[in-house]
């Protein structure tokens, strides 16, 4: 005799929450904080545990660029390549960057 779905329908849905059960049970007690990371990263507002507000420093103590000053340049020559291209006088692309990238106190009081 062929039981029907009716009749076998409590015993699976028994039979799938205790095997839940054991599982939410065994990632509880597992300890995991994958949770605990979720929003943590080199893209996050907070950083991560640990993580200091200081920037990297490279052998002579200044703090390491990370390639801002590259990009920057990158962005000068390409405005200097549009001036020039316009009828313009070409930048001083070397003074254009050192006055982009001093320290803010010092770029207030020229």
């Amino acid at each position: 005799m062929v039981p029907t779905v009716a009749s076998v329908l409590p015993t699976l849905l028994f039979v799938g929450l205790v095997c839940a059960g054991v599982v939410g049970a065994m990632s509880i007690v597992s300890g995991n904080k994958a949770y605990d990371e979720i929003g943590r990263g080199s893209l996050s507002i907070e950083p991560a545990k640990g993580a200091t507000d200081e920037p990297p420093l490279d052998g002579s103590g200044e703090p390491v660029s990370d390639g801002r000053d590259a990009e920057i340049r990158q962005m000068l020559q390409a405005r200097n390549a549009r001036i020039v291209r316009q009828g313009g006088q070409a930048l001083d692309i070397d003074a254009e960057l050192r006055r982009l990238t001093e320290a803010p106190s010092e770029a207030g009081h020229q």
